[in-house]
C-alpha cells in the first residue's frame, strides 16, 4: 500500500517525528509509484489532516521525497529559481561606470 508512505511523512511532521533512514529510503525509491498508484484524492485527504502549524514541515518532507513534484509539477520548475539582490546589481553598475 503506497498510501503508506504519505501517511508516514504526515505522522512525522504531526508528531515531530524522526524518520528511520531505512524508512525515508523505502519512500524515495516508491516516489514514482506513490504518484502512479495513489489517487490525488487519498493524497489530500492525509494533507487535510495534517496540524496546520505543522503545514511546512509536512510540504518540505514531501518536497525531499519528491512526492509534491508529482502533484504540482510548477513546484520543481520554481524551486530552481533564484532572485538575485538589487544591492548586487547596484554594486556590479558602479564596478561597470
Amino acid at each position: 500500500n503506497y498510501l503508506l508512505a504519505v501517511r508516514a511523512l504526515r505522522f512525522s511532521a504531526n508528531y515531530n517525528l524522526p524518520i528511520e533512514a531505512n524508512t525515508w529510503m523505502s519512500i524515495l525509491r516508491a516516489a514514482r509509484r506513490v504518484l502512479d498508484y495513489v489517487s490525488v484524492t487519498d493524497i489530500m485527504d492525509e494533507w487535510r489532516k495534517v496540524e496546520a502549524e505543522n503545514m511546512h514541515e509536512f510540504v518540505r518532507l514531501l518536497y525531499e521525497s519528491m512526492i509534491i513534484h508529482g502533484l504540482i509539477p510548477e513546484v520543481a520548475a520554481m524551486a530552481r529559481i533564484r532572485q538575485i539582490k538589487v544591492e548586487e546589481e547596484i554594486e556590479e553598475l558602479k564596478r561597470l561606470v
